[in-house]
C-alpha cells in the first residue's frame, strides 16, 4: 500500500494528529500496531471524514482513535486466545478492510444522526449504529433508560444477523465464529467508545454555562459581591446567546462573532424606556430597528463590551476546558454604521454658573456640590461620589482630599472604593471657595461618606452622573459632567499650574517618587494658584453663604 509523503503537517493547535488533508475534505487514518499487523496485513487504518469544519473533523477523529484502539486491543487479544502449537491462526485478512470500513460507516452515521438509511442496511452496520445511538441517548431519554436492555439485545441480533425469531448465524466455521467474538467484543466496548465521545463533549460547556461560570468567578473574586457591571455582562452574553443559540463553545468559530457583530449594527444602543420594546425578543428588537428608528450604538461601545464580554467568557471555559478558545484570534470587519467616537463636550463657561445656582435651588446636597467639585478640581466623579469625612484634611494653608482604596460597610466588612485608577487615590486641593461657605469643617465632621444618599442607590456613580447631567442640561450649557476634566486641565494651564501638578491634581498619573511633596501632594508653589482658580463667568458665591448642609443631606 502506498503511504503519501506529501501530507501536510497541521498545526497542533488546529488539528490532530490523526487528521490529514485528502483532496478537499479530512481523512482519518492511524497506523496498525506492529504486533497486529500479521493478523490484519494492512499498514493503516484510514477513514474519509469528508469536508467538515476542523474543530467537527477533530470530534470525530478523537472517536475514530479511540474505536481503533479498541478494534486493535480486541483482534490482539482473540489472537491470544486462538493459539495452536504457540502460532496463531486467528486471521481477519479476508475481511480486515471490510470489516474496518462497515464499523466506521456504522459511527459515521450515528454522529451525523442521518435522517435515513440505506436501503438495504448492512445488519452489522445497522447494530452497531443502533448501540451507539443507545449508549449516548439512554441518559437523557426517558423511553431509551426504560427499554435500554430490550435495544441493547435487539441491536446485538442484529450485528449477528439474527432474524427477530432467534435463527443463530448462518454459517458457523472458524472464520465466521472469529468475526461472531470480534462483534460481541466490539458491542462491549460501545459504551467505552460513546464515553469517549460523551466525555469529551460533557467536558466543554455551553456558553451559558459558560457564562454562569465566568460571573460566579469574578464575583467570588469580588469577595462574593457582585460589582456594578455583572448585570450588563449577564445581559450581553443572554443576547449573543438568544441570536447565535447556547452550544458547546468549540462549537463556535470565528464566523460566528463576525454575525453576531454584524447583527448588532440592529440592536438599539437605549432600550430600557421604549415601550414599544416591552414584551419583545431579541430578533424582534433587531427587526423593528431595520432601519436604525431607535438609533446605533457606538463602535466603541461594541468593541469595548458586547465583543470582549463574550471573548473572556469563552477564553476563561476554553482555558479551563483544556480547549482551544474559538474566538482567539479571530479577524473581524466592523459594520460602518457603527457611531464613531465623539469628544465629549465641555459645558459652556457662560452657563455653568446657572448650572450651579440650579444645584442650589434643588435643596438636595449632592446637586448643590457635585458641579462645583467637578468644576475645580476635574475630579471624575465616581471618586468624588465615595468621598469620606476622614478623606479630607487640612495641610498647613490649604485643603486636601484623596479617597482611600477600601471603606467599610454597614456590617463592617472592607469594601473596595469606586476608583478607577491608581493614581484617582492620590490626593488633590480643595478650592478656598469650599472652605469659606463652610462645607470643608461640615464635611470633616461626617464620619462617613460625605454624599450618604447617592451612595445607597445600587450605582452611586451612575445615579450621580444622572444628576450632575441633569443640572447641566437644564442650564442649557451644551456639554457634560466629564467635560469638566478636560475643561479642568485647560483652565490649570492658563492659571500657571505645572505639568506634573495638573496631572496629578486632575488624578491622571501617580506622584513621581523623585517629586514626592508630601502630603501636599502637588508642587508647593502650584497649591496657591489651585485653591484659588478663578470663577466661572456670572457666578454668584453668596447664593451657597449660609448653606445648611445638614438639611441639604437630609432631602
Amino acid at each position: 500500500m502506498i503511504v503519501p509523503t506529501n501530507v501536510p503537517r497541521l498545526s497542533t493547535e488546529r488539528s490532530t494528529r490523526y487528521l490529514t488533508r485528502h483532496g478537499s475534505g479530512w481523512r482519518f487514518q492511524v497506523r496498525v500496531p506492529a504486533d497486529i499487523k500479521k493478523h490484519v496485513r494492512i499498514h493503516f487504518f484510514r477513514c474519509s471524514i469528508g469536508a467538515l469544519p476542523i474543530r467537527e473533523a477533530n470530534r470525530r477523529a478523537r472517536l475514530l482513535a479511540a474505536a481503533a484502539e479498541s478494534v486493535s486491543s480486541k483482534v490482539r487479544g482473540m489472537a491470544e486466545e486462538m493459539q495452536v502449537e504457540d502460532q496463531s491462526v486467528f486471521d481477519l485478512t479476508p475481511v480486515a478492510m471490510a470489516e474496518w470500513t462497515g464499523f466506521f460507516r456504522g459511527l459515521e452515521l450515528s454522529l451525523d444522526m442521518a435522517a435515513k438509511s440505506d436501503p438495504a442496511p448492512d445488519p452489522y452496520i445497522d447494530g452497531l449504529r443502533d448501540l451507539i445511538l443507545i449508549n449516548k441517548e439512554e441518559p437523557t431519554s426517558r423511553y431509551v433508560a426504560e427499554n435500554a436492555d430490550r435495544l441493547r439485545q435487539s441491536a446485538i441480533d442484529k450485528m449477528r444477523g439474527e432474524s427477530a425469531a432467534g435463527a443463530g448465524p448462518s454459517d458457523v466455521g472458524p472464520l465466521a465464529m472469529a468475526m461472531e467474538r470480534l462483534t460481541t467484543a466490539l458491542e462491549r466496548q460501545a459504551n467505552a467508545i460513546a464515553a469517549t465521545v460523551d466525555g469529551a463533549s460533557s467536558s466543554v460547556p455551553t456558553f451559558r454555562a459558560a457564562t454562569k461560570t465566568y460571573l460566579d468567578t469574578r464575583i467570588a473574586a469580588n469577595g462574593g459581591k457582585e460589582s456594578g457591571d455583572i448585570h450588563s455582562i449577564r445581559g450581553r452574553a443572554e443576547l449573543f446567546a438568544s441570536l447565535m443559540g447556547d452550544k458547546p463553545i468549540s462549537d463556535y468559530g470565528a464566523p460566528d462573532l463576525q454575525a453576531y457583530l454584524n447583527q448588532l449594527q440592529y440592536w438599539p444602543p437605549e432600550r430600557d424606556d421604549v415601550k414599544a420594546f416591552e414584551g419583545k425578543t431579541a430578533l424582534e428588537i433587531l427587526a423593528m430597528n431595520d432601519k436604525h428608528q431607535y438609533g446605533v450604538m457606538a463602535r466603541n461601545t461594541v468593541s469595548g463590551h458586547y465583543l470582549a464580554d463574550i471573548k473572556a467568557i469563552t477564553a476563561l471555559a476554553a482555558a479551563n476546558a483544556g480547549v482551544t478558545d474559538p474566538f482567539a484570534g479571530a479577524r473581524l470587519f466592523y459594520p460602518s454604521i457603527f457611531a464613531e467616537p465623539k469628544r465629549r463636550k465641555a459645558p459652556a463657561i457662560a452657563k455653568v454658573a446657572k448650572a450651579f445656582h440650579l444645584g442650589v435651588e434643588s435643596g438636595e446636597l449632592h446637586k448643590a456640590l457635585i458641579l462645583p467639585l467637578g468644576f475645580w478640581t476635574g475630579r471624575r466623579i465616581g471618586l468624588l461620589t465615595r468621598l469620606q469625612g476622614p478623606n479630607i484634611r487640612r495641610v498647613g494653608d490649604y485643603v486636601v482630599a484623596s479617597l482611600d482604596q477600601h471603606f467599610r460597610d454597614e456590617d463592617g466588612a472592607l469594601e473596595n472604593n469606586g476608583y478607577k485608577t491608581a493614581a484617582s487615590l492620590d490626593g488633590f486641593i480643595m478650592h478656598r471657595f469650599f472652605d469659606e461657605i463652610g462645607f470643608v469643617d461640615w464635611a470633616m465632621r461626617q464620619p462617613g461618606f460625605i454624599f450618604e444618599r447617592m451612595n445607597q442607590c445600587d450605582d452611586p456613580e451612575d445615579a450621580m452622573q444622572k444628576a450632575a447631567n441633569k443640572l447641566l442640561k437644564e442650564a442649557e450649557t451644551g456639554g457634560s459632567y466629564h467635560g469638566f476634566r478636560h475643561q479642568c486641565t485647560t483652565r490649570m494651564r492658563e492659571a500657571g499650574v505645572t505639568e506634573y501638578s495638573r496631572r496629578v491634581q486632575a488624578g491622571h498619573s501617580r506622584r513621581d517618587t523623585h517629586e514626592d511633596y508630601g502630603d501636599l501632594v502637588v508642587d508647593p508653589t502650584d497649591a496657591p494658584l489651585l485653591a484659588n482658580l478663578p470663577f466661572p463667568d456670572g457666578f454668584d458665591p453668596s447664593i451657597f453663604m449660609g448653606l445648611d448642609f445638614d438639611a441639604l443631606a437630609r432631602a
